[in-house]
């Protein structure tokens, strides 16, 4: 059996693979492609080269593992699901990571499909979302990814993606009730399960700074309440994005503020100046 590996819609490479390569789907979890396979020569593969499965694109977001023995190359590749792309870009709202923001269900959606899409060359969209009560939720230096989950959680909702993979839903439960009953005990069929939490990627190629709340006035920067960087008009810098395509993060150093040292050469007894 082979897999097609693709770059820019044309195929760059097929390759053999076998029982290491695994599909892994996990409700508002993971969603990966693993595969190991050995070639003759050594495949040049790339962050942003995909494979598709179930017409959905899984893509490589960070250098594949390889090493080379006795003539022979070995692969080890992580393919990721759309719903990864939502780690990239930082959540924000005029401009600031940290803010309270009051919607339904919907609206916080929306909120952080118009910053995933500040970022994204494919389209993202809302699909079917459960009606509730508007809620004024904090949020403080999420990713549109952890944001979503935030939602979910604080809604009490289930979140899926459907399509090729970028329209997100937002309901009360997500698929459907079956006659299957899991168990855990002896000869009950089930002796553990575990749900694992993933992990947001540290890999950051654009990183807006932050300094301290300190000797902000209302008006600076439309409301923003924290110091900004400030490099000719942009409140960040940029490395590497030819590479590795825009994932935002943020720094913040609380001991930078405007401020500035001087010397009081007189003062008057009645406050008046000298």
């Amino acid at each position: 059996m082979k897999l097609d590996i693709y770059r820019n819609n044309a195929i760059l490479v097929s390759v053999e693979i076998d029982a290491n390569t695994i599909c892994s789907i996990v409700g508002m979890g993971e969603n990966q492609i693993k595969t190991s396979f050995i070639v003759p020569r050594c495949v040049d593969l790339m962050p942003g080269d995909y494979v598709l499965h179930r017409n959905k694109k899984y893509k490589i977001n960070e250098p594949p593992d390889g090493k080379k023995s006795n003539g022979t190359f070995y692969h080890d590749i992580m393919f990721e699901g759309r719903e990864y792309d939502l780690y990239d870009k930082k959540l924000k709202h005029l401009r600031a990571i940290e803010f309270s923001y009051m919607g339904t269900p919907r609206e916080h959606l929306q909120l952080i499909i118009n910053n995933q899409n500040e970022i994204s060359a494919e389209h993202w969209s809302i699909g079917d979302v459960d009606d509730a009560e508007p809620k004024l939720l904090k949020y403080s230096d999420h990713s549109c990814r952890t944001g979503l989950t935030y939602v979910a959680q604080e809604f009490g909702m289930e979140y899926s993606f459907t399509g090729t993979g970028q329209t997100i839903n937002l309901k009360k439960t997500v698929g459907r009730d079956t006659t299957l009953v899991f168990e855990i005990g002896l000869g009950r069929g089930l002796y553990e399960i575990e749900r694992k939490k993933v992990s947001d990627k540290p890999v950051y190629t654009r990183v807006t700074g932050y300094g301290s709340d300190k000797n902000i006035p209302p008006d600076y920067r439309d409301g923003v309440k924290k110091l900004m960087f400030d490099d000719n008009g942009r409140d960040y810098v940029e490395r590497n994005v030819s590479l590795y395509g825009i994932k935002e993060g943020s720094y913040e150093n609380k001991e930078i503020y405007p401020h500035r040292t001087g010397i009081v050469a007189a003062c008057s007894p009645d406050g008046g100046d000298n």
